[in-house]
């Protein structure tokens, strides 16, 4: 039995060492897991760039309710006037209680929701039993400063290197995951991850659907393609079904051909594995898409890609009611 090794720093993983590592990332709904990473490099990449994909993807993510790292996602984000506000189903809301002026030496405030206004008001009631509150005349009162949050405007900054990074740490830990004791030709790609200000050939693939999937759900996706033919293992990273990107893992591959994907979907919060075909393009091709590729010409229309899958998430679950509507329905419900 060969001895454990973390496929990052390379050294031993003894039991004092051993981490449970998110393929994709758990931050972001991932549930495939790996256990040749060190706990040190585990955490390394977590603070240095993983956290990354889960606000420049915040906006997504909160619509559908993403559950991350076992609990429901309800981490508070900002508005345009630094004021701390929660996605959910019933759409934004702030989460702190806020004074919204003071008139005639009264404080009139702002809350989250009628009900938590009703448990302050009663909180108060109880605490100072000798002051009359008028429950009923206060949410009057703050009704109509409800409608200045109803228009939330939504702003998220993408560090493409960042995100370049991770993504890449996810196909390489994929590919150990399904080849354990697999040798690619250098340390390039590897040392890409671990040591910031690299470079290497990457491009986005803007029209490339691996699985045949549902178009009303949203999707993470990982594909390996190797090929002995040309000596090169390609990998591929789908975030959101908006971010897509490929590497060139290794371009002198000396094995044998294979080809390996997965996917999760993330309204159904399940992962699957399925086979693929190759990628649609090959070395020659990648590289010369390589030598043209310029994020600054990409970023309006991954900005686009991301705000299609807002737009599905946004809809979930309703839509999916209303798409299986018909299924429930019979000829006798209409006379």
């Amino acid at each position: 039995m060969s001895e454990e090794k973390c496929i990052f720093c390379e050294r031993r993983i003894g039991e004092s060492l051993k981490s449970k590592e998110h393929i994709i990332p758990e931050c972001i709904g991932g549930k495939l897991t790996f256990k040749n990473v060190c706990r040190e490099c585990n955490s390394k990449f977590g603070s240095e760039f993983e956290r990354e994909l889960e606000t420049s993807f915040g906006i997504i993510k909160d619509f559908i309710g993403l559950k991350s790292d076992g609990k429901s996602s309800k981490k508070a984000r900002f508005d345009q006037e630094g004021r701390k506000v929660i996605m959910d189903k019933e759409g934004p809301r702030l989460k702190d209680i806020r004074v919204v002026s003071r008139e005639n030496g009264e404080t009139i405030l702002a809350f989250p929701n009628e009900e938590s206004m009703r448990k302050y008001y009663t909180r108060m009631q109880e605490k100072y039993p000798d002051t009359k509150i008028d429950i009923e005349r206060k949410i009057r009162e703050s009704e109509k400063h409800f409608t200045e949050f109803k228009l939330l405007r939504y702003k998220s900054i993408f560090p493409f290197d960042k995100i370049v990074r991770a993504s890449a740490k996810m196909i390489y830990e994929f590919l150990h995951s399904i080849k354990p004791n697999i040798t690619l030709s250098s340390t390039e790609f590897r040392d890409f991850i671990i040591k910031p200000n690299r470079s290497i050939p990457v491009t986005l693939l803007k029209n490339y659907y691996p699985f045949n999937l549902n178009y009303n759900h949203i999707y993470h996706s990982m594909v390996i393609d190797a090929r002995s033919d040309e000596k090169v293992i390609f990998g591929y990273v789908e975030l959101y079904s908006s971010f897509k990107i490929v590497f060139l893992l290794d371009d002198n591959y000396g094995g044998l051909p294979f080809s390996a994907g997965y996917y999760l979907d993330l309204m159904e919060s399940k992962g699957y594995s399925q086979s693929i075909d190759k990628l649609p393009l090959n070395k020659e091709i990648f590289m010369e898409l390589t030598k043209k590729f310029d994020f600054s010409d990409y970023h309006r229309e991954i900005g686009n890609s991301i705000a299609i899958s807002a737009s599905k998430a946004r809809l979930y679950p309703i839509k999916e009611v209303l798409t299986n509507i018909k299924s429930h329905l019979q000829l006798k419900d209409f006379k």
